[in-house]
């Protein structure tokens, strides 16, 4: 008999704790972390009314086959900035055009009066 009265106190605990409240579980909400681009270097007027009049006499001297001229003034945007997208287009067009003729086997017609330096 006195085992039956310890059995139900024994018994009931551990159903009476698993019937309890639980704690609900605590939500940390984390702020997302956020990374910056590193800062675009911003080109004073001067230089960009340069880039612009390089980059336009680029494409006059790639639209006239001269694609040795063209990459000369591409280059002198390259050296004043790297981010002028217009650029970067274009000498891929240019490189495009040079792979195309040197597997064509005929000698590139940039080869026509190149200048030597771009004017300024």
């Amino acid at each position: 008999m006195r085992s039956k009265e310890l059995l139900f106190p024994l018994l009931a605990f551990p159903l009476l704790a698993a019937c309890g409240t639980v704690a609900a579980p605590v939500n940390i909400k984390k702020e997302p972390v956020r990374v910056e681009a590193p800062a675009k270097p911003r080109l004073s007027p001067e230089d960009a009314k340069k880039v612009e009049r390089l980059y336009y006499q680029a494409v006059d001297a790639y639209s006239m086959d001269n694609l040795e001229g063209a990459a000369l003034y591409l280059k002198e945007i390259s050296a004043i900035t790297s981010q002028y997208a217009p650029a970067r287009e274009l000498a891929e067009k240019i490189k495009l055009a040079g792979q195309k003729t040197a597997t064509q086997g005929t000698p590139p017609a940039s080869t026509q009066s190149a200048p030597t330096q771009p004017s300024r």
